[in-house]
């Protein structure tokens, strides 16, 4: 073997992941950095403007929670401080606040809940800062942050086994106001005396629970509150200073704030240094137009002009049924007119979560159900508002993943989100390629466990079912990706389907063919028309619209027109599908399923010319956790729960396997769950990785016996994941764990192993699922695919010096 150079550099060259499934998920900070949280992670999203497609890229995921983050918010500064801060908390009770510096984030937790953090909120003023966070705990915190950067809890509203849905904070006159939205429909309004906070006035008018809430400063220094709830209603309420005299008549005189008010005005007093301030809350109007539950209200952001801030009266609102609604205020009419609508996505269970403007107001972006980020941006010419693509990922554990076999020229991931994603780099003359999700080829029905693509247009998944599924590439994706991706004409496509649709109540992608089209697009002018949201995604129509265009597909397009046709069932197996492999060199599939006895452990052959079913390998007693075929076709490799793992040897006269050794648990070497195995490049030997934190790599010294060479490697904590890089100059091994670290290993028999990344440059926040190294690579740069529990998929360059 060639020495390697003992230098590693680390690059994350793509991540990919989807937004969690709670409101307050997704913020736009004022330096056009989008953050949402992403499980336990915090993403963050840079869109330059050169980018014409103004998609963005994950550039950083801020790691620090322990469970799956519930809401973040960037802080709000009214001073226009250079601080960049973000405030999140997550379903155990934990709230971290991030403070940028430089290239790095300080943490900085804030303890005292005892349950999940519904909402989170913080505002800068005058050297100080506040922050308000709500919980299922029944209460809501104020923090308070001095001048000396120190944080104390200020106060404690206990909601008397209540919630606050959504949570704000507004400064008027240096007094600073807090608007909780709470289960009971009502709005209720502090206000801070002496470091405590003093119920002020309760709002009234709402009919379900109040979901967000969201203050604005007018240009004549009123203040505007926008309140949506699941009455399917937002209310926008006006603030301003005022007198006695406002309310001259009896009716509109409310001495007691605390009771329900009847008409649209009420008085409110703030106390600051012993002067009474006199507000007065207006009900400005009510906006009626959305069909299901609202969750966000958010404001335009000021804008620039003539030297002047300026807050343009523009209200974003977002809902379940699949919409958004951008409001303005019409001067001349002195009215509230719904003035863009966007969405009706179609394909969701449930529509958005949550919407947010970027900092100029000409870029939209709602985050959905389905974990997926939907963007739109105004056009400067037309003005209207058009679907561009963004960033996307999986919103559950990615269990696995593959690369297209010949060039390593897109990455196919799956998920238990039941979906099926392609990865790709889009090319582009004078640009680095840059990678996105470019095809969704199967929305299924279970979660997704295993795949492995066969050829550049096929590949083969299984699910927690006992069938396996063959998909075969589509005219239009096949299209789309030599426009998008390789910048080539692809031939032979005329005998290939168009696309695919699934029908109602079926899991099966049925293929559309190009003189079906024309009775398809009949059935599109029928969807077109407003539908109520199905709770079931099955009994929504999925509709197909052949993709022509050579830009990035939209988050609506994937969902619609990426599926893959599929072309073959394999029926063997008795349980759900864990695990398959494929062989190149004999066109043979090796399956297994899940098993709690030895009849059902058996690994099934499959023929894939034929997808005849070949022979069942019997070996292990339980499920079988991974296979992988060796380089050259000869052995098949699996490992197993059973704490064994099982090599058979193929024949090709024969066309059959036969076991030609088994590890003999009397050895002892392994004591655990084996999770994952690999052969090196040259297959003189396999590596396999156990939940006993072994590494242990295997050598052939007769016909039926492979014994360990050398010492293995202790790696500290339960090793789920191991791939061997093809470069043949050396044994660069990659070992996943379950806290999520990802180390590089060098191997040999002389040295043993040595650390390659001493820094864990490389890691994910979740259980690592596996790890798979692309075929293509040069004398110097190579490629590592992760994917992990933490819904994340990563491409990580390696730069060897």
């Amino acid at each position: 073997m060639v020495s390697m150079a003992e230098d590693l550099n680390f690059e994350e060259s793509y991540i990919s992941v989807g937004c969690n499934r709670n409101p307050f998920s997704v913020d736009w900070g004022i330096d056009d950095t989008l953050a949402y949280s992403a499980c336990n992670s915090i993403a963050l999203v840079k869109f330059p403007k050169s980018c014409n497609q103004y998609t963005g890229e994950i550039f950083c995921l801020l790691t620090g929670h322990k469970k799956n983050i519930s809401c973040i918010k960037w802080i709000v500064h009214e001073d226009k401080g250079l601080k960049n801060e973000l405030i999140s908390g997550d379903i155990d009770g934990t709230v971290i606040l991030w403070t940028q510096n430089g290239d790095k984030w300080l943490k900085g937790l804030l303890m005292g809940h005892t349950a999940t953090i519904i909402n989170v909120f913080g505002l800068s003023y005058d050297y100080r800062t506040l922050f308000a966070t709500s919980s299922a705990d029944s209460t809501i915190k104020v923090w308070s942050r001095d001048a000396l950067e120190e944080v104390n809890c200020i106060e404690t509203i206990s909601l008397d086994g209540g919630f606050a849905f959504s949570i704000s904070l507004v400064v008027s006159s240096n007094v600073p106001i807090l608007a909780c939205g709470r289960e009971n429909c009502i709005i209720s309004l502090y206000y801070e005396h002496d470091s405590k906070f003093i119920l002020t006035l309760n709002l009234y008018g709402h009919e379900d629970w109040i979901r967000d809430l969201n203050f604005t400063h007018l240009d004549n220094n009123d203040i505007m509150l926008a309140s949506c709830s699941q009455d399917h209603f937002i209310r926008v309420w006006r603030i301003s200073h005022g007198s006695d005299d406002y309310m001259k008549s009896d009716e509109n005189k409310n001495e007691d704030n605390m009771e329900p008010l009847e008409l649209t005005s009420s008085k409110m007093t703030i106390i600051d240094n012993g002067v009474s301030l006199s507000y007065f809350v207006v009900l400005e109007t009510i906006l009626s137009g959305h069909e299901g539950w609202v969750y966000s209200a958010r404001w335009h952001p000021k804008i620039s002009q003539n030297g002047k801030d300026h807050q343009p009266l523009c209200l974003l609102s977002s809902s379940m049924d699949k919409t958004m609604v951008i409001w303005t205020f019409d001067d001349e009419l002195g009215v509230w007119m719904d003035d863009v609508h966007v969405g009706e996505v179609g394909g969701n269970t449930l529509g958005f979560y949550g919407g947010v403007f970027n900092p100029y107001g000409d870029v939209i972006l709602a985050h959905s159900y389905q974990g997926s980020l939907h963007m739109w941006r105004k056009e400067l010419e037309s003005g209207c508002w058009q679907a561009i693509a963004t960033k996307s990922g999986h919103f559950a554990p990615v269990q696995d993943i593959d690369w297209e076999p010949e060039n390593g020229e897109f990455l196919v991931s799956v998920s238990t989100d039941q979906t099926t994603r392609i990865h790709a780099p889009r090319q582009r003359s004078g640009s680095e390629a840059t990678w996105h999700e470019v095809a969704r080829p199967q929305i299924h029905g279970y979660n997704m466990k295993c795949l492995t693509v066969i050829s550049k247009y096929c590949f083969v998944s299984g699910a927690d079912e006992k069938v396996i599924r063959v998909f075969q590439a589509p005219k239009s994706f096949i299209n789309m990706f030599s426009g998008v991706c390789t910048e080539a004409d692809e031939n032979n496509v005329d005998n290939k389907a168009l696309g695919a649709t699934v029908p109602v109540l079926g899991l099966s992608n049925k293929a559309v063919f190009d003189d079906e089209l024309k009775n398809l697009k009949s059935d599109l002018e029928d969807l077109k028309r407003p539908m109520k949201a199905s709770v079931f995604a099955s009994e929504e129509p999925s509709s197909f619209c052949p993709y022509l265009s050579s830009e990035l597909p939209t988050e609506t397009t994937l969902m619609k027109s990426t599926l893959w046709p599929e072309t073959q069932k394999l029926y063997g197996h008795g349980y759900e599908i864990f695990c398959v492999s494929y062989d190149p060199h004999s066109k043979h599939l090796a399956s297994a399923c899940k098993a709690s006895k030895a009849e059902h452990a058996n690994i099934i052959i499959w023929d894939t010319l034929t997808w005849k079913q070949l022979c069942c390998l019997p070996g292990h007693t339980l499920t079988v956790t991974q296979m992988e075929f060796s380089h050259s076709g000869r052995f098949l490799l699996s490992v197993s729960r059973d704490r064994t793992w099982c090599l058979f040897e193929r024949f090709d006269k024969l066309k059959t396997y036969k076991l030609s050794a088994k590890y003999d648990k009397k050895c002892k070497i392994i004591s655990r769950v084996i999770w994952s195995c690999s052969w090196t490049p040259d297959d003189i030997f396999f590596m396999t990785a156990s939940r006993d934190k072994q590494v242990v790599v295997w050598v052939r010294k007769s016909e039926e016996n492979w014994t360990p060479v050398g010492s293995s490697l202790d790696a500290g904590e339960p090793v789920t994941a191991v791939a061997v890089s093809p470069n043949t100059s050396c044994y660069l091994v990659a070992i996943g764990l379950e806290s999520g670290k990802i180390q590089m290993y060098k191997w040999s028999i002389v040295n043993g192993w040595k650390m390659m990344n001493n820094n864990s440059t490389l890691s994910h926040t979740g259980t690592v699922t596996r790890l798979k190294w692309r075929p293509s690579y040069t004398s110097n740069v190579l490629y590592l695919a992760s994917c992990a529990a933490d819904n994340s998929v990563k491409i990580h360059k390696i730069l060897m010096t």
